[in-house]
């Protein structure tokens, strides 16, 4: 199956395709819903009140996850990236700085397409935010994912001031390497969640990292082992603190 990508984060150019007159973009959820997700968030160049952004999630309380691309990170690790956590029309649960960063060790060294299945960071926040303030979201476990439906959230450039998503994004084409839902995404959704219902409840199952072909159908890099042992150290580090 031929796919053409491309990256979906506010700090590039998206093709005509994407521009705002055509794009049908997941839509804004409701306050309830908006409200139940505080985990999500944007990812800010500078400063909570930035329009250039793309999306994170919380996985633990100092762990960002989002897309490599968005992630900003210098040669040592370092970034001037901000998370603001459940942001909503410039209120905000919880905002930080943040500290560091690492993405996927083998991002930097592909080009291309083959790039985008490395296309994942986490970074750490210079604080932790507790999770009686917001609970983070649990990954799916090693095997699961990539049901017939998953849930996809984000904030984009149409209406960056609100988190919006859809729960029907039915699953299109999967290999190991990516997954293709059919929900549109365009600028801003990179780094986005996908998260699916297992027994335990709903758990993040990969991360929106592109757009494909003329329809914007979007493209998703799912959990593989390096972000569970980064994430499983996180926990593990939390708990002793």
């Amino acid at each position: 199956m031929f796919l053409r990508f491309w990256l979906v984060t506010a700090l590039s150019i998206c093709p005509p395709v994407l521009s705002p007159v055509l794009a049908d973009p997941l839509p804004m959820l409701t306050l309830a819903e908006r409200e139940a997700w505080t985990a999500v968030g944007r990812v800010n160049s500078a400063g909570y009140r930035k329009l250039k952004a793309c999306t994170g999630t919380l996985i633990a309380p100092d762990l960002v996850l989002t897309a490599a691309h968005c992630a900003g990170l210098t040669a040592d690790g370092t970034t001037s990236l901000h998370f603001v956590a459940g942001y909503d029309r410039g209120r905000y649960i919880a905002h930080r700085t943040i500290s560091s960063g690492n993405e996927h060790p083998l991002y930097s060294r592909t080009e291309g397409n083959e790039k985008l299945r490395f296309d994942v960071a986490v970074l750490r926040l210079d604080a932790p935010i507790p999770p009686e303030i917001i609970s983070p979201a649990e990954l799916i476990d090693d095997g699961d994912g990539g049901g017939a439906k998953a849930i996809l959230l984000g904030y984009h450039n149409i209406r960056p001031d609100v988190l919006n998503g859809r729960e029907d994004c039915a699953l299109l084409n999967k290999t190991q390497r990516f997954r293709l839902y059919d929900c549109e995404v365009i600028s801003g959704n990179s780094g986005g969640p996908v998260l699916e219902e297992t027994p335990d409840g709903l758990r993040l199952s990969g991360v929106i990292v592109a757009s494909s072909g003329h329809r914007g159908d979007a493209l998703v890099v799912p959990v593989g082992a390096w972000l569970r042992d980064t994430w499983r150290r996180a926990l593990a580090q939390s708990q002793r603190n």
